[in-house]
């Protein structure tokens, strides 16, 4: 019969979210305040708070229970700064959706 192994915490146990090492992974969500709900509701923290990369992304980093720190990732929609008006291409080089 298989035991599993007591879960190992990493050392610090409070690492900065921008430690170096594979102690983070991040997903690409469609509501990061959902979430960020959704995740707290089962023991998780928000390690500093959500913010906003220009009009192309909210991003925030979560701590679950174990001490793994976990990055989100909403990418906003591409109409915000989009050259629809010009007909041109934006400057994220990506063609205008939605326009």
């Amino acid at each position: 019969m298989f035991h599993r192994p007591k879960a190992i915490t990493p050392e610090p146990k409070d690492t900065p979210a921008n430690t170096l090492g594979l102690r983070r992974i991040m997903f690409a969500v469609d509501d990061i305040e959902d979430v960020v709900a959704r995740l707290r509701a089962h023991g998780a923290e928000l390690v500093g708070e959500i913010v906003q990369y220009e009009n192309i992304y909210r991003l925030c980093y979560v701590r679950g229970p174990e001490n793994i720190v976990v990055g989100l990732a909403e990418q906003l929609t591409i109409t915000t700064h989009c050259a629809c008006a010009t007909g041109g291409r934006p400057s994220c080089g990506r063609a205008p959706s939605g326009c």
